[in-house]
């Protein structure tokens, strides 16, 4: 019998024995080496921008100033990214919003040469690759399907996850050590020239990248009429059409229960969790703790190592597990690690920060592939249950959501942390955990309904 999860479309076959891997398909290979030169120089620039700002205006409302334009712009315009996916390339999209980037970053890096790069120019140099963030994501995650097939999917959503935070702990080691040694500028000039060689790996993906050339090229003619029908309608009616093919997106997301129920669940979790490890830990060791910057940044690291190592194992389980028997399992261990956090706070002095931070470290690491758990199934029931018509529509609405939930998480994590003790905290996002754990055991009888009428 097929995971509850998965009813309601038609899937893939299984993966066969002996099959070669991923990395043996060219396209995926060079999709995956521009995402980790990408992913990399964005990490060094994050870091190194947050340093700079800090050094610049020695005001952590600016730092957060920044970090908030950037993700406000993602958000805003997010959900019209996603039908760009849909409507265009994907490839053509990707490659523009890199070379894009990379024109941002050296222009920042000509005012800083100059003396002139002030925290107005940072703010808006953030707004305009917030911009390209937005429409560049829905367009990178909508084409994966296209470059290695159904069966792949779970392996290619696992392999994202572990790039990304490998180069998220990459970032967070290096970018300090070059920003002491070559400074913004070198950071800049960088980040730029990442930019600039995945454009030109992605510009050599062979596979077919939109939804226009897997779907449309059945509907042949309706396609060429409805596209001279927009040539000549005038701007109103065209952005009617656009509002118009926006709500039935979000009508056919609707529509599918088990992909809206963990749209929510998703988004919960991302407001539930996100504080823990950008706001809640960092505050423990440096504020509440008097801790060291290393014994601090350990148990940070072992957070994202933890996440690498649970994708992997979350991938091939999903070969032979139910996904919402693994999303289920990754909350309930959250749960219990947030739970932990409460005794650790209550034994903190009797502990010690040495002993705390070895703790934190072996929980953050748990924690991390507990919540690979989570994601590595949600993404790719994500993936598998999506039309391909609304594929870019659903990322762009999927990355809305995301974005305005980590943005909330911070923002609350930062206001909370400061008035509220902290095992409070811990133990209020442990109950919003149990709460998604029940939300998600009940999802399966309610699928099972769905498929059956």
């Amino acid at each position: 019998m097929r995971p509850a999860l998965e009813r309601g479309r038609e899937q893939p076959a299984a993966v066969r024995p002996g099959e070669a891997g991923l990395l043996a398909n060219r396209d995926f290979r060079l999709y995956f080496a521009a995402r980790i030169v990408s992913q990399l120089g964005d990490q060094l620039y994050v870091f190194a921008i947050s340093w700079f700002v800090l050094d610049l205006t020695r005001s952590s409302f600016h730092m957060a100033a920044l970090l908030a334009l950037h993700s406000l712009a993602v958000m805003a315009v997010a959900p019209f990214s996603g039908l760009i996916a849909d409507r265009v390339s994907r490839k053509k999209v990707m490659v523009g919003t890199d070379l894009l980037q990379a024109a941002v970053l050296l222009a920042l890096l000509f005012l800083q040469r100059g003396g002139l790069l002030s925290i107005g120019a940072l703010y808006g140099g953030t707004v305009l690759l917030g911009l390209c963030s937005a429409v560049f994501l829905p367009a990178a995650t909508a084409i994966v399907p296209g470059l290695v097939g159904g069966r792949r999917i779970p392996e290619a959503v696992a392999a994202g996850q572990a790039s990304a935070n490998f180069c998220t702990i990459l970032g967070m080691l290096l970018g300090g050590a070059l920003y002491r040694f070559i400074g913004i500028g070198g950071v800049l000039l960088l980040n730029a020239a990442s930019n600039l060689a995945a454009a030109a790996m992605v510009s050599r993906l062979r596979a077919r990248s939109t939804a226009g050339e897997t779907v449309g090229e059945a509907a042949g003619g309706v396609v060429e009429a409805a596209g001279a029908r927009r040539e000549t309608a005038g701007a109103t009616g065209e952005l009617r059409r656009f509002a118009a093919e926006l709500r039935e997106g979000l009508a056919r997301v609707r529509a599918d229960r088990v992909t809206f129920g963990l749209l929510l669940v998703n988004t919960a979790f991302t407001l539930a969790v996100m504080p823990i490890a950008m706001v809640y830990i960092p505050y423990l060791f440096n504020v509440v703790l008097g801790a060291a910057p290393l014994q601090a940044a350990i148990p940070q690291a072992a957070t994202w190592a933890g996440i690498i190592a649970g994708s992997t194992a979350a991938a091939r389980l999903l070969r032979r597990q139910a996904p919402e028997k693994l999303i289920a399992g990754g909350l309930l261990a959250l749960a219990a690690h947030t739970l932990l956090m409460v005794a650790l706070l209550a034994a903190r002095r009797l502990l010690g920060v040495v002993w705390m931070s070895a703790a934190c470290t072996l929980g953050n690491a748990i924690a991390g592939a507990a919540g690979a758990f989570f994601i590595v199934p949600t993404y790719a029931v994500f993936h598998a249950r999506g039309d391909e018509e609304f594929r870019g529509r659903f990322w762009g609405l999927e990355g809305s959501l995301r974005t305005a939930a980590m943005c909330a998480g911070f923002f609350a994590g930062g206001l909370l942390a400061q008035r509220l003790p902290l095992g409070l905290l811990f133990t209020a996002t442990a109950a919003v955990l149990l709460v998604l754990w029940f939300w998600v055991t009940r999802m399966r009888p309610a699928a099972a309904q769905q498929a059956a009428g």
